[in-house]
C-alpha cells in the first residue's frame, strides 16, 4: 500500500511541474512543449537538476541560481497540491479505469484554478479538449467487464449529455441575463459577469461528473466565491465591483463534487426525500 501511494505522490509532483509550465505559458499563447523552461526574470535556461519538483525550490532557497530572483511560491504550491490530489484520488478510487479518466480531469482543474486566479481567463486549450475527453466517461463506463470505482457513478450517454447541457447552459443564461441587465449602461460603466470561459469549463465538468454533480459544483463554487468576496470587502481588500476568479472556486467545487459528491447527494436524499 505504501509503494503505490509514494508512486502517485511522485507522479503528481512531476505532473505539477508540467502544470506550472502550462499555467505560465497558456495565458501568453506559448507552446507548453518548447522552448525549455527559463527564468522569467533573467531568461537563463533552467537546467534539469534545478527543475526537480519541490526539491529544487528547497535547495535553491526559492531563488534563481543565476540571478537570485525570487521564485514564485506558486511553483511548489502547484507541485505539492497536484501530488496530494493525485495520491488522494488513487486512495479514493483505487487502481482502475476510472482513475485513468479522472486524474487528467483533476489536473485540468488545478491548471484552470491557478490560471484564472492569476489572469482571470480559462483557456480553450484546456476546456475544449476536456469536453471532448469527457466522452470517454460514458463510453468506457458502459463496459461492464472493466473495473470501475464505486466512488464514481457510471454515466449513461444521456446523463453525460445532460451534464454538458446544464453545465454550459446555466452559466450561459446567467451571463446573458447579466449583460441584458446592463444594456442601458455606457460601455465604460458595464461590469463583466460570468464569462464564456466559465461556460466551457462547467460544460467540461458536466461531461465528467454528470448533471447532478455539476449542479453541486455550481452551488459549492458560488458559496465559496461569495464567502471570499464578502471577506475581501470586509477586510477592505477590494470593492463590491471587483471581479473575482470564479473559475478558481468552480475548480474547488468540482473536486469536492468528485471526491465527496455521492456522499453529499445521499445525505441530501436522506433528509429531503428526493431520490439520489
Amino acid at each position: 500500500m505504501v509503494f503505490p501511494v509514494l508512486f502517485f505522490l511522485a507522479l503528481g509532483a512531476i505532473l505539477g511541474s508540467f502544470l506550472n509550465v502550462a499555467i505560465h505559458r497558456l495565458p501568453r499563447h506559448q507552446s507548453v512543449v518548447s522552448p525549455p523552461s527559463t527564468c522569467p526574470a533573467c531568461g537563463a535556461r533552467i537546467l534539469p537538476y534545478d527543475n526537480l519538483p519541490l526539491l529544487s525550490f528547497i535547495l535553491l532557497r526559492g531563488r534563481c541560481r543565476h540571478c537570485s530572483a525570487k521564485i514564485s511560491p506558486r511553483y511548489p504550491l502547484v507541485e505539492a497540491l497536484t501530488a496530494l490530489c493525485t495520491a488522494g484520488l488513487y486512495g479514493l478510487l483505487g487502481l482502475n479505469l476510472s482513475l485513468a479518466i479522472y486524474l487528467p480531469f483533476t489536473w485540468a482543474l488545478i491548471a484552470l484554478a491557478f490560471i484564472d486566479a492569476e489572469h482571470q481567463i480559462l483557456p480553450d486549450r484546456i476546456t475544449l479538449p476536456g469536453i471532448a475527453l469527457s466522452a470517454l466517461v460514458p463510453l468506457l463506463g458502459s463496459l461492464r467487464r472493466v473495473a470501475w470505482s464505486p466512488g464514481v457513478a457510471r454515466l449513461s450517454v444521456e446523463e453525460w449529455g445532460l451534464g454538458i447541457l446544464l453545465g454550459g447552459g446555466i452559466p450561459y443564461l446567467v451571463a446573458a441575463a447579466y449583460r441584458l441587465a446592463q444594456f442601458r449602461k455606457l460601455p465604460a460603466e458595464r461590469i463583466d459577469g460570468m464569462g464564456m470561459g466559465d461556460v466551457k469549463m462547467l460544460a467540461m465538468v458536466g461531461g465528467f461528473l454528470g448533471w447532478k454533480l455539476v449542479l453541486l459544483t455550481i452551488l459549492v463554487g458560488s458559496v465559496l466565491g461569495s464567502l471570499w468576496g464578502l471577506s475581501g470587502v470586509a477586510l477592505s481588500r477590494y470593492g463590491m465591483k471587483q471581479a473575482l476568479p470564479f473559475g478558481t472556486f468552480l475548480a474547488v467545487g468540482a473536486f469536492i463534487a468528485l471526491a465527496g459528491g455521492p456522499i453529499l447527494l445521499a445525505w441530501y436524499a436522506g433528509i429531503s426525500g428526493f431520490p439520489e
